[in-house]
C-alpha cells in the first residue's frame, strides 16, 4: 500500500456496533462483560472473517475488557446475521447501517459503537469511550492513485472530491448510509493509513490471527 499507491482523499467513515441477540442476558456492555467472565471461553462471537473490521474490533474489545470469548467463524456477514438474528450465536460487530433497522424493530440489541461520537443511526447507543473503553475504530473509504501520479493531479483530485462531498445530495446519501465525512489532505490520509496499519498489525499479532482463519 505504501509502495504502489498514493493517497488522494478521504471519502467517509462509519463505526461498528457491538450487537447481541435480545435473548442474550446482557442489556449493556457492563452486563456482557460480567456474564462472559462467569462463562469464559464460550463460543458467543460470530466472526464474518479473519481480516474484517468486525473481527479486529472484537479482538481489541477482548483486550480492553480482559475477557475470554470464543469465536464461531463464518465466511461473510450474511451467514453471521442470519445466525445472530436466529439466536444461534448471540453477538457480533456490525456497521450501524446494517443493524439499525433490526435494532429499532427489537430483533437485535446494540450495546456500544466504536466512533468518537454517537452514531446518527443509533443515537441511543453509547460509544465505547463513554463506557470507559478507549476503542475508536471506523470502517472508512479513501481515494488513491497509482504511485508516481504527479502531485498537481493529486491535489486537483483532492479538491474535486472535497467539492463533491460538500454537495447536499451527496451528504444526504452518505448520512443515510451512516457515513461521516471528514475532509483530509493527501498527507493527512497518508498518515491515517500508516497509523491504521501499525495499529492493526499489533492487534493481529497479539491475537494470533492468520489469513486462513
Amino acid at each position: 500500500v505504501f509502495r504502489d499507491f498514493k493517497p488522494v482523499a478521504f471519502l467517509g467513515a462509519a463505526p461498528t456496533a457491538l450487537i447481541v441477540h435480545p435473548g442474550f442476558p446482557a442489556a449493556s456492555v457492563a452486563e456482557l462483560v460480567e456474564h462472559v467472565r462467569r462463562n469464559p471461553g464460550k463460543p458467543w462471537y460470530a466472526s464474518p472473517g479473519a481480516a474484517t473490521a468486525s473481527r479486529i474490533t472484537f479482538e481489541l474489545f477482548k483486550r480492553q475488557a480482559k475477557v475470554d470469548i470464543g469465536i464461531v467463524p463464518y465466511r461473510g456477514a450474511g451467514p453471521v446475521f442470519n445466525d445472530v438474528l436466529a439466536g444461534h450465536v448471540p453477538m457480533t460487530f456490525a456497521q450501524p447501517e446494517v443493524a439499525a433497522a433490526m435494532v429499532q424493530e427489537g430483533r437485535l440489541r446494540a450495546l456500544a459503537v466504536t466512533s468518537k461520537a454517537r452514531a446518527p443511526l443509533l443515537p441511543d447507543t453509547p460509544t465505547f469511550l463513554e463506557l470507559g473503553y478507549p476503542i475508536v475504530r471506523t470502517v472508512w473509504s479513501g481515494l488513491f492513485a497509482p504511485a508516481g501520479t504527479p502531485d498537481g493531479i493529486v491535489q486537483r483530485l483532492n479538491a474535486e472530491a472535497r467539492k463533491a462531498l460538500g454537495e447536499p445530495e451527496v451528504l444526504d446519501l452518505l448520512n443515510k448510509l451512516g457515513l461521516v465525512v471528514e475532509p483530509m489532505s493527501p498527507d493527512e490520509l497518508g498518515r491515517l493509513v500508516a497509523s491504521e496499519v501499525a495499529s492493526y498489525r499489533d492487534i493481529v499479532k497479539e491475537a494470533g490471527i492468520s489469513a486462513e482463519q
